[in-house]
């Protein structure tokens, strides 16, 4: 029993340690929401939204034109050369090659 509760100690003190530095961790992120910080906080997001994986269907304005532009680049003879002289990777993913559907 004695070797039990001794166990039993040492875990408590394990996680009173851990508690007391998620209490540091804590009062960091506390003071950089509230005073900054002049070191950007790492991110994992993304720069520019993900593009869905889907062709925009129908008639669409790009680059002051509205056409149907991926049925344009998808007929095409060649397919890449309309969408990287168009820039339609966003408009067009599938059909310019930015994922499968």
């Amino acid at each position: 029993v004695e070797g039990k509760v001794d166990s039993i100690e040492g875990k408590i003190d394990d996680m009173e340690d851990k508690m007391d530095n998620m209490d540091g961790v804590l009062r960091t992120i506390l003071d950089l929401m509230t005073q900054g910080s002049s070191t950007p906080a790492p991110s994992s997001v993304p720069s520019s939204a993900p593009v869905p994986c889907v062709d925009t269907a129908g008639k669409v304005v790009h680059n002051g034109s509205k056409r149907n532009w991926c049925n344009i680049a998808r007929n095409a003879n060649n397919p890449n050369k309309v969408c990287r002289n168009n820039d339609l990777f966003d408009i067009c993913p599938v059909t310019c090659g930015r994922c499968s559907p």
